[in-house]
């Protein structure tokens, strides 16, 4: 689908961007990676609902017990705290209790730069032509530049079909002038098959993985999955075996056609970050600043692991992936990284069907780091009271907790409920988005909260050009909706954004 390369540049600040082409080199490396391809076996991870306004609890889905857990101590602890935004519910309430589980890695022993593999998964369709390739182009070759000796380089060109231009194999200062070569020999044409694009990323990882390097996918893409697997609930598993090749994955959306429920989909299934790129200068700092936060790896593969009593629900998690494995439900989040806090948001359901106390059972953190699979438990949670009180329930709210709960989670969760009402909904919808995210303004009033209010009171200043861009244009709409879903994902998965500012790219 050719893209109008005259678009207005007052249509939402919006910049085309480039992508990359077809090329008959590495045929052979190709055709024996063709059987590799094809993804292996499910490992049982279920998609959750994205954090929002209806949570459903998430599928019960089995999977095997992996390798034995070791419990670190001393200064190669990584520290977890878990602490909730309130320890009571309101009987016949929701239930709704939000965890904040804080991943600290500061001052550990042992952090240094580590080994990348840099895989980066490129859109080459037709409507990459022009501007876009030629930024595309650019940003690569600064990229390959900025590899260190021991870094490996990885490049996948994709449109109806896909090829492996540049394999995983050889480090950068052997291979960094033949890299260049490739870059520069990419042209555009056909469709737009993301599927292919990343099987065959999960195929090179797999196939060339080695053991104590940081692992970083890319994807790219500036129109619609139209070709191979489409829907979000296919592309998504693509995500969950790359995270389950102990890499992680991040989306790069460019221009006024890809779509945002699946960037981010892949971004949160994939424990990495989704940026809505409407500057395409902003795009070389971009892959800069993802080198580096891979550089900086300190563990791979981390995962939260909740044993929940049977009558608590797990209703979300920033992670966006949920796994059931033995009594644990399991959320991968990636990898963590030195000198580091990160910031997890877990919401659950507690009974509210009777006055008594709740046991909220036990959080764990694991990782992997050279070669040992590595286990940190969480404090112990409180029990929470299910009370008819309304004034002895304010009283058990803890306003710090609660407060970042509001701002990060559920405000964030209403950005990105925003940008899907300006895509496919209508007024009404905006207006419903605004009603959720207010439904604890008694709350806010109640402390004077006046950082939680004035973030509700933004939102809700947001409706009328929300509606406005419903009523406009499709490209006018299209933008409105991406930056609303980028904000909104920015504000929820902070963790994942290191050394460049996501605002820079839109």
């Amino acid at each position: 689908m050719e893209k109008n390369q005259k678009l207005g540049l007052g249509m939402l600040g919006l910049l085309l961007v480039g992508t990359f082409g077809a090329h008959a080199a590495y045929a052979r490396h190709n055709a024996e990676r063709a059987a590799e391809t094809e993804l292996r076996p499910a490992r049982g991870i279920a998609a959750l609902p994205r954090a929002g306004w209806t949570r459903p609890a998430p599928p019960n889905v089995t999977e095997p017990v992996g390798a034995p857990l070791e419990k670190p101590s001393g200064a190669g602890a990584v520290r977890v705290e878990a602490r909730l935004d309130r320890t009571a519910v309101l009987r016949q309430g929701d239930g709704t209790v939000h965890v904040q589980l804080t991943v600290d890695t500061h001052g550990l022993e042992g952090s240094r730069r580590v080994p990348t593999d840099f895989l980066v998964v490129f859109d080459r369709s037709g409507s990459m032509r022009g501007q876009k390739m030629d930024y595309g182009k650019q940003a690569l070759r600064q990229l390959i530049e900025r590899l260190d000796d021991d870094d490996r380089f990885a490049l996948i060109a994709y449109d109806s079909n896909v090829e492996v231009r540049v394999p995983l194999e050889r480090r950068a200062k052997e291979m960094r002038n033949s890299w260049m070569q490739e870059v520069n020999r990419l042209d555009t044409a056909g469709g737009t098959n993301i599927s292919a694009g990343l099987d065959s990323g999960v195929a090179e990882l797999s196939h060339s993985r080695r053991a104590g390097r940081a692992q970083r996918v890319l994807l790219l893409s500036d129109g619609l999955a139209n070709e191979g697997a489409t829907s979000p609930a296919e592309l998504s598993l693509r995500a969950q075996r790359i995270v389950a090749e102990d890499a992680v994955l991040t989306t790069v959306g460019v221009g006024a056609d890809f779509d945002e429920r699946v960037m981010t989909s892949l971004a949160k299934g994939g424990s990495g970050a989704f940026y809505y790129l409407a500057k395409l200068e902003a795009l070389s700092p971009l892959l800069d600043a993802e080198l580096k936060t891979a550089s900086e790896t300190y563990a791979q593969g981390a995962e939260i692991a909740l044993t929940l009593p049977p009558s608590v629900r797990l209703l979300s998690a920033t992670g966006g992936v949920s796994t059931r494995r033995g009594e644990s439900l399991v959320v991968p989040v990636g990898s963590l990284y030195s000198d580091h806090t990160r910031t997890f948001w877990l919401t659950l359901a507690v009974p509210t069907d009777g006055l008594k106390d709740n046991a909220l059972g036990s959080i764990a953190l694991r990782y992997r780091r050279d070669g040992k699979l590595l286990e940190t438990r969480a404090n112990e949670l409180p029990k929470v009271a299910c009370v008819a009180d309304e004034a002895e329930f304010k009283r058990q709210v803890v306003e710090e907790v609660w407060e970042h709960a509001m701002l990060d989670e559920e405000l964030g969760s209403g950005q990105q409920a925003l940008g899907e009402a300006i895509r496919s909904g209508t007024a009404a919808d905006v207006d419903q988005v605004v009603a959720t995210a207010n439904r604890e303004r008694q709350l806010a009033e109640e402390f004077h909260n006046q950082k939680v209010l004035g973030r509700m009171q933004a939102l809700a200043a947001l409706a009328p050009s929300a509606k406005a861009a419903q009523a406009s244009s499709a490209e006018v709409r299209s933008l409105a909706a991406k930056k609303a879903t980028a904000d909104g994902f920015e504000s929820q998965n902070q963790g994942s954004y290191r050394h460049f500012a996501p605002s820079a790219a839109h």
